[in-house]
């Protein structure tokens, strides 16, 4: 009887226990996300979202503190709100590509912005994501460019 139950029995003594390497893989660290927009509202709801949704999200309303934030915090992936009608947005893609060349930007295009987006992909943004914004279209976003981050 005995020697029929370990028979039945396929796995080992302790191999239903994860290892440690499987116990690292499943405790990952958050994608840290910073989301730049003029619009305070928006962004504090937004990172709001996005922090129950197992991020790290920080906000920073303008460039000035944004830039401040980037100085001394390491962020993979920035978004980055725009307008049509105010090119400044780009500056602060080009500031944010120099001050940490490894972080991604996605862009979110408001209204009217849809074609200036495309000269913030020849300045290096990675993605634009136009309004109205889902968020699980942006959350996948996030995931795809904290993909190709490689911090230095």
């Amino acid at each position: 009887m005995a020697r029929w139950r370990r028979a039945v029995s396929c796995h080992p003594r302790g191999a239903m226990r994860p290892k440690e390497e499987s116990i690292s893989i499943l405790a990952m660290k958050p994608i840290h996300v910073l989301i730049i927009t003029q619009e305070s509202e928006f962004a504090d709801v937004l990172k709001d979202h996005l922090n129950s949704w197992g991020f790290a999200a920080n906000s920073a309303e303008g460039e000035e503190e944004a830039m401040e934030i980037l100085g001394h915090t390491y962020y993979g992936v920035v978004v980055l709100g725009i307008d049509g009608t105010d090119q400044k947005w780009l500056q602060t893609l080009d500031r944010i590509r120099q001050q940490q060349p490894t972080c991604k930007v996605i862009l979110l295009a408001g209204k009217g912005a849809a074609m200036t987006a495309l000269a913030g992909i020849r300045h290096g943004a990675f993605d634009v994501i136009s309004h109205p914004i889902e968020l699980g279209v942006l959350c996948e976003a996030i995931r795809r460019a904290h993909r190709h981050t490689r911090p230095a």
